[in-house]
């Protein structure tokens, strides 16, 4: 209840769509998203698409581009910015150069080890060096470099394995994500091309208003599926608030849902088969045919269907976030994997030395970047991990408000579709007052095979490529089409297009 009392004391129309500039130079975070851009209203869905004023929904870039690196140039600049701007990276890679600079002076004692005993051996001839204490250090660490090359040899293959099993576990999930994704996708195009049929031809202005709120709660289903993964004026806090701003809701349909919580994505399934099921009701209402009674019956089958299946996929892609490994195999990955490390820290400064070495510096590099590049090996699958877990949180990953704007253009067009009859129209001149086909030439049949079939004054049917022959001069098909679809837009003249009787 307190709930809903802070919410109906709030102003959800606070900023109105149309009142929003869009520029160049300025422009707001919610006006880069597609679906923020798109302007919504029940007059504007009732209009024909021939009609010069209505507004489309926003265009949307493509809501996943795969990257792919080309040069060594591209290459160096893509590792420069993930260096810069991922923290997680950057911190890593500093931790595997900080344990390799302790390997490199471990490296560089034992260079200074085999300098001393290579000074023994020259300037002390005379001296008993096998008894030096530096000495039998010296012996007793490189005496360890064959028990030290058999235990990494035979131990990495156990922490490489459950790595890449891993690796391709999170890699087969987050494609699993993208499928589920464009199925969730395919099964709101298919419902909307099969409630956009529903209507049949001469749709009434009840049934545009019952189409316009299943187009509303189609696409707020879409976005609360991704209400967590979306841009931040979509989460929790805001989320109804934008919803209602971009005349996705109303204010008491906001008010009546917030009260649903965590099951609202069901509850507003079990709503759209409702509002199908009402479609459905007055079309047949307004039909009164037997025949158009059994096809509707028919369409709100399949429709149900496709809902229920909807439901289960909405479901399925929830559960995909919580798929997981069993914890004990993520700890005994990690574990296998640190004790990789702790070997190569200590083993690499011993296995990196021959007995028949001529000189010994003190500065080890080969030690130092031997173990960083293993280590950061051995690393960044983590790193991975993290990046895999989920395909929707950088901005390189798959863009969900871009899949929703998609969605939403398909359903705007789906379920308008039998607005206007394109087949059965009559298109006269007022400039001329005469038949517009009178103006092609007849002679090429096919070249006028874009156009409708008409009925004459006598109420004659016949098709516009078999209009009257004229003697006047045949002109390219491609200049008719150009003439056609220029007056049909009122460029080369005023059109007056009616439907047929």
């Amino acid at each position: 209840m307190d709930r809903l009392k802070a919410l109906s004391k709030k102003s959800f129309l606070s900023k109105s769509i149309l009142d929003r500039s869009v520029t160049a130079s300025n422009i707001t975070e919610l006006e880069a998203c597609p679906l923020s851009r798109t302007f919504r209203s029940e007059e504007n869905f009732k209009k024909s698409n021939r009609d010069e004023t209505i507004l489309f929904p926003s265009q949307y870039p493509p809501e996943y581009i795969p990257v792919g690196i080309t040069s060594y140039a591209e290459f160096i600049r893509t590792i420069n910015f993930v260096m810069k701007y991922d923290l997680h990276t950057n911190v890593a890679v500093n931790k595997c150069f900080v344990f390799s600079m302790f390997t490199g002076i471990s490296s560089s004692l034992i260079a200074m080890l085999h300098k001393y005993e290579r000074h023994l051996e020259v300037d002390c001839e005379f001296l008993e060096h096998e008894q030096d204490p530096a000495i039998q250090l010296k012996n007793f660490i490189m005496g360890l470099k064959s028990p030290f090359t058999f235990a990494v040899t035979s131990y990495k293959f156990l922490p490489i394995f459950l790595l890449l099993a891993y690796i391709a576990f999170l890699v087969d999930r987050w494609r699993n994500f993208m499928v589920v994704c464009h199925t969730i996708q395919g099964r709101l195009h298919d419902l909307g091309a099969i409630i956009g049929s529903i209507p049949g031809k001469n749709v009434s202005d009840e049934e545009k208003t019952q189409l316009y709120k299943l187009y509303r709660l189609m696409n707020t289903l879409h976005i609360i599926l991704y209400k967590d993964l979306l841009r931040e004026e979509f989460k929790h806090g805001t989320l109804f608030l934008t919803l209602v701003d971009l005349n996705l809701l109303t204010q008491n349909e906001a008010e009546a849902y917030v009260a649903r919580g965590s099951k609202l994505r069901d509850s507003l399934a079990s709503n759209l088969m409702t509002e199908i099921s009402e479609l459905i009701k007055i079309s047949n209402k307004r039909q009164e045919n037997s025949i158009n009674s059994q096809l509707l019956e028919s369409k709100s089958i399949v429709a149900h269907q496709k809902v229920c299946d909807l439901r289960g996929l909405m479901s399925k892609f929830v559960d995909l976030s919580i798929r997981d490994n069993p914890n004990e195999y993520i700890l005994a990955m990690r574990v296998v994997v640190e004790l990789l490390k702790v070997m190569i820290m200590f083993g690499y400064p011993i296995l990196m030395f021959a007995e028949s070495s001529a000189d010994y510096n003190c500065f080890q590099p080969l030690a130092i970047f031997g173990t960083l590049f293993i280590l950061l090996s051995l690393t960044m699958p983590f790193i991975l991990f993290e990046r895999l877990a989920s395909p929707f949180d950088a901005a390189d990953d798959i863009r969900l408000e871009h899949l929703c704007a998609s969605t939403e253009l398909t359903l705007f067009q789906c379920l308008r579709s039998q607005y206007c009859d394109d087949l059965n129209i009559k298109i006269t001149s007022n400039a001329t007052g005469s038949n517009f086909s009178n103006d092609y030439d007849s002679s090429d049949e096919s070249s006028c095979a874009f156009l409708p079939s008409v009925k004459d004054d006598q109420g004659r049917s016949s098709h516009a490529a078999s209009i009257k022959k004229s003697n006047r001069k045949s002109r390219p098909p491609a200049s008719r089409l150009e003439k056609f679809l220029k007056s049909v837009n009122g460029t080369a003249g005023l059109v007056k297009i009616q439907e047929g009787k």
